[in-house]
């Protein structure tokens, strides 16, 4: 069957029904291939041989990737949702084929199919449910669906919910521990762990999502999707005595108490997807689309004003710039030199000296750069004093701040300092995004919650933060030792579920100093994805490099067409590749401190082609070695360091 690309407010999506395969449990369902098995079925809990509880495992190939683990969760008004259900009847196969383009991110076509059951249960109280089961090609996801009940509950509230993912004792494991609430937590900015299994997090309050596991041959991530606001995001706990994680809820203190860590949802509802990602190989753990696969189509219509692209920032280097109105002017002058179309504006600069955000904007037209502005997300939901402050927290204030902006020409917004996965705060980001829609506004979230997939419904979404970033040469003294491992590790772990604000290529030192490279640096924009590019290095620093440096550096695409892994392990070293139309953009990095040969395995082999730009590392800096007629089958690289090549397809 062949489809007509629909634009992105419009996802195309055929649906083809097929009896299930038994109306009974336990049941299987399979992947469009067969290569994926999800089986669903009654064990007897711990507490009662009677009150049995529905759990489910995953197998590719008949390998199990996911052993029995549990479904369910427990309400104050209706009882527990898994412990003493009745099956009640499994619903036909619906076989989805959905074709649709995103207008930022690793790949802009997308293209997927899966197949969809519907597990219906009724709790011991007589509460109607549902487990809703997708299965790709290359992953299983479910959710819980609530409909209306008969007896005129409107509402529940979660306590706690069951779901749980028990990984084979033999997994090695690439995940992020939870923040303890502070001031500025939690943020998703810790680091990784390198491939162990990891028991207690040293935060001591468990683990972020996603978690990227392999097991034998295969690579596992673990993460949820579609969180609608009527829901809090989770976060896993590991349960070393049953080698399981468990989904857990916000902590009570985050956000300086604000809100509530349940979650009440008005019926009828659904809950986030719960996802696993299953790939044969590290190409297809990273090109995975499931998690926007799993979001709503766009609600924008008109996406003509959405406009990913490179911003110049003064405060990484200048940190009190933002309050200086020439200090701003001349990162507008220099984003217009090297062609960039935007400039971030952070904190404090509704308190700026010499001038005005209004001057500065007119003034950034003239020279046909647009300009991003910072914001606090507080509200009650924080203390941190940077401004402005108090002016999205409210429908009023958003809406009064948005039109505000549009009416000044401001093309985006950097709203920081979240500080909570609770649904009152999940309700916010949602309700920002939405309004600066209205108010074709683009959005950077920063201080946040991990992407969630929102960039394809919200297509005004070009990034989010949730990563320990280059601003930690600022104020974490142990980032310069740890920061090269964590870039080989992100691209299979976190950048995998969305785009990532590292704010990357920094080539002078801040408080801390770089062990990486300079073209370790200028390859992070390769290996990492955002729709909002953020170089963070001074204009001084940017001007002091090569001529082929600005040129390369004027060049860089942040939208793709496609991506591909070359060659690395996680936390070692990487080598990826991305193509924007005709041109490969192919970076290696280096993560450890030894001098290694980064293997390129013929990529490209049997193409015509012609190499544009090969940046090596010598003596601290950038060379652009003479370009090769063939690409190398393999490149050395310094302890720390990188290549970059671009390549044009003829």
């Amino acid at each position: 069957m062949t489809y007509k690309l629909l634009p992105i407010f419009f996802a195309m999506i055929v649906c083809e029904k097929s009896s299930a395969q038994q109306n009974t449990l336990p049941a299987k369902f399979y992947s469009p291939d067969k290569n994926i098995s999800v089986k669903l079925f009654l064990v007897n809990n711990a507490q009662s041989n009677y009150d049995k509880k529905i759990c489910y495992q995953v197998s590719k190939s008949g390998e199990v990737l996911i052993d029995t683990s549990e479904t369910g969760f427990d309400t104050d008004n209706a009882s527990n949702f898994g412990i003493g259900s009745k099956f009640k009847s499994v619903s036909g196969i619906t076989t989805i084929k959905e074709k649709y383009q995103l207008v930022s991110g690793k790949a802009l076509q997308v293209a997927y199919t899966a197949n969809e059951a519907t597990i219906n249960l009724q709790n011991s109280k007589g509460f109607l449910y549902s487990i809703i089961v997708r299965i790709f090609n290359d992953g299983f996801a479910f959710r819980y669906q609530l409909p209306r009940q008969k007896n005129g509950l409107s509402s529940i509230v979660v306590n706690k919910e069951f779901t749980s993912f028990k990984l084979p004792p033999v997994s090695k494991v690439w995940v992020q521990p939870y923040d303890s609430a502070t001031q500025y937590t939690p943020g998703y900015e810790n680091f990784y762990t390198n491939g162990t299994m990891p028991v207690v997090s040293e935060t001591g309050e468990g683990w972020c999502f996603p978690l990227t596991a392999k097991v034998n041959d295969s690579w596992l991530l673990i993460s949820e999707a579609a969180l609608d606001g009527n829901y809090f995001a989770s976060h896993l706990q590991f349960n070393p005595t049953q080698n399981v994680y468990e989904i857990i809820q916000p902590d009570q203190k985050d956000a300086e108490g604000y809100g509530n860590n349940n979650a009440v949802m008005k019926l009828p509802a659904v809950t986030p997807w719960r996802c696993i990602i299953i790939a044969r190989d590290l190409q297809n753990l990273i090109a995975s689309q499931m998690i926007p696969n799993l979001n709503p189509p766009s609600i924008i219509k008109d996406v003509s004003w959405i406009k990913p692209g490179i911003a110049s920032w003064s405060w990484w280097s200048q940190p009190d710039s933002p309050k200086d109105y020439d200090s701003l002017k001349a990162f507008v002058d220099f984003s217009a030199a090297m062609q960039w179309p935007y400039s971030l504006v952070d904190a404090n600069w509704n308190i700026m000296k010499g001038g005005d955000i209004k001057q500065l904007a007119d003034y950034a037209k003239t020279r046909k750069v647009g300009l991003w502005v910072w914001y606090n997300s507080g509200g009650p939901n924080n203390t941190v004093t940077e401004q402005p402050r108090d002016a999205l927290f409210t429908a009023a204030k958003r809406k009064e701040t948005f039109a505000y902006l549009n009416k000044m020409g401001i093309k985006g917004v950097k709203i920081d300092f979240f500080q909570s996965d609770k649904q009152e705060i999940i309700q916010e980001y949602i309700a920002i995004l939405k309004e600066a829609a209205a108010n074709k506004i683009m959005v950077n979230f920063h201080g946040c919650t991990l992407p969630r997939g929102w960039s394809r419904t919200y297509p005004n979404l070009l990034s989010t933060e949730a990563v320990s970033g280059a601003e930690c040469y600022l104020f974490r003294k142990e980032y310069s030792v740890m920061a090269p491992i964590q870039n080989t590790i992100l691209p299979f772990t976190r950048n995998v579920v969305g785009p990532m604000d590292y704010t990357p290529v920094t080539f002078s030192d801040s408080k801390f100093k770089h062990l990486t490279s300079s073209v370790h640096e200028l390859a992070l924009p390769i290996i990492f994805e955002s729709g909002i590019l953020h170089l963070a290095d001074s204009k001084e620093s940017y001007l002091s490099q090569p001529v082929y440096v600005h040129d390369y550096l004027k060049k860089l695409p942040v939208t793709w067409d496609e991506i591909k892994y070359i060659s690395g392990v996680p936390g070692k070293e990487v080598v990826l590749a991305r193509r924007k139309k005709n041109n490969w953009f192919i970076a290696g990095i280096n993560g450890e401190a030894t001098e290694k040969t980064l293997e390129l395995n013929g990529f490209l082999k049997g193409r015509k082609y012609r190499i544009t730009t090969f940046l090596e590392d010598a003596d601290n800096a950038a060379v652009n070695k003479s370009s090769p007629s063939i690409i190398p089958e393999n490149v050395t690289v310094k302890a720390y360091g990188g290549f970059v090549m671009v390549v044009t397809v003829q």
